[in-house]
């Protein structure tokens, strides 16, 4: 494992927040022996890690991590795209999840967000991306989505957080924003696309954030199971 504890400082319990209104859970400390468990309680107060942190290591030492890098919608249409997640998901009982168009996946293993956010996003200028339409797919992440246009510049973002984090990935830029993850029925997803009617034609994105999740999301304990563990504003 390449990646010490002094490489997560990036999170800390104030930076890896819950993406879905749930409470972080703690990990469990193993019993030990009755010296080991009286050491741990005189001096956990001041130099136990936090809990998430400890869950972090753990799931990175595991393999089964991955950081999603995110572009995120501007306070606007952010409120927009959220109100349309909360009222899909209360119609089909599905997770609940912060808009988002994914720009680039790496390993959890070795990585650092926050250096790797520092390094490539600048504030500045947002990113303007154009509505193609709304579509579904069979992809459990796909449910339902915003489809945009291509974009050269988000394209180049893409590539320099490929470069930044220093390992090439088969990661292919497709920008969409997701705004439903469920099981459903062929004909009931083309019905709700063709039924909904988006109440923007651009989106206006101002913010990247670092999050870390299983490396399959195919179910909702896999998205309630999200963390931000960095951002960076772009304006």
């Amino acid at each position: 494992m390449v990646a010490h504890f002094k490489e997560l400082q990036f999170a800390t319990a104030a930076v890896a927040t819950p993406l879905c209104g749930r409470k972080a859970r703690g990990c469990i400390v193993g019993a030990g022996t009755a010296t080991e468990r009286r050491r741990y309680k005189k001096h956990s107060a001041v130099c136990k890690p936090p809990l998430l942190v400890q869950a972090v290591v753990i799931a990175m030492k595991s393999g089964e991590q991955i950081i999603t890098y995110w572009l995120c919608p501007g306070q606007s249409v952010g409120r927009e795209c959220a109100t349309l997640i909360r009222d899909l998901a209360a119609r089909f009982d599905a997770p609940i999840f912060e808009p988002h168009v994914t720009i680039h996946v790496v390993g959890a293993d070795a990585e650092n967000p926050e250096a790797v956010l520092e390094a490539v996003v600048k504030s500045g200028g947002s990113y303007q991306l154009l509505v193609r339409g709304l579509e579904y797919s069979d992809k459990f992440t796909k449910t339902l989505f915003v489809q945009f246009e291509p974009n050269a510049e988000l394209g180049q973002l893409s590539h320099d957080l490929e470069r930044a984090s220093g390992r090439r990935t088969d990661y292919k830029l497709n920008p969409h924003l997701s705004l439903l993850y469920k099981d459903l029925d062929e004909e009931t997803k083309s019905d709700l696309a063709h039924s909904i009617r988006l109440p923007f034609t651009e989106v206006c994105f101002d913010s990247v954030k670092a999050v870390i999740c299983p490396a399959k999301i195919e179910s909702r304990a896999d998205v309630e199971a999200w963390r931000v563990v960095a951002t960076r504003q772009l304006t």
